[in-house]
């Protein structure tokens, strides 16, 4: 039915998804000029425990547990209250079920707010995989013509780690008196290497 193909359309899926960006140009890049300007902000966020339950078609998508080392099949046993192994013999995957998903946003200059990719995980997330998420987010929003020239965060956890591998190994280096070194607070734009984008840190994300 037309109903059940709009829903598909805009179905969205865990990690780099091209649609998000599709419809983000369709919906206000192509109708916007001059070329839509902006910043990144992410933030990592904890899922409330059970089943997530997408009502559009009735199918269980994932699983979330406040505790990291639960599996699928013990959080199956919790929610239904049953010990019983026969009842549940189908449900022995091992994987940690996801508890925290981080979550990208863009803001435009003119306070457009896009929602893009998230990502799910056990608790695992570390500032390795960030950069592997961020250069997937810049390039999916430069693809369509938005321009980004800033990434904001807060400075806690895994942070971190993704600031230091974005720096190169570079310390904190004042030149003059007031003035930081340039690549202390900025890193080349993985898209278009002729621009950089700067490093902004946030004590509350909203």
């Amino acid at each position: 039915s037309t109903m059940d193909r709009l829903l598909r359309e805009t179905r969205l899926n865990e990690g780099y998804s091209p649609k998000i960006y599709g419809n983000f140009f369709d919906e206000v890049v192509a109708h916007t000029t001059p070329p839509v300007i902006g910043h990144l902000i992410f933030d990592e966020m904890k899922l409330k425990t059970g089943i997530f339950w997408r009502t559009s078609d009735h199918t269980v998508c994932r699983f979330a547990n406040s505790n990291q080392n639960s599996t699928i099949r013990s959080v199956l046993i919790d929610m239904v209250q049953n010990g019983d192994d026969s009842s549940t013999a189908e449900f022995h995957d091992t994987s940690a079920p996801a508890i925290y998903v981080n979550q990208w946003r863009f803001r435009s200059v003119y306070n457009v707010i896009h929602n893009s990719n998230f990502f799910l995980n056990c608790g695992s997330l570390d500032g390795n995989e960030l950069p592997s998420q961020m250069m997937q987010v810049v390039c999916g929003y430069e693809k369509i013509g938005v321009k980004i020239y800033g990434i904001v965060c807060d400075a806690g956890g895994s942070n971190r780690g993704f600031f230091k591998l974005l720096r190169d190994g570079l310390k904190l280096v004042l030149v003059g008196v007031e003035r930081v070194e340039p690549g202390y607070l900025t890193f080349i734009n993985p898209y278009d290497t002729s621009r950089r984008i700067a490093i902004l840190i946030a004590r509350l994300i909203i």
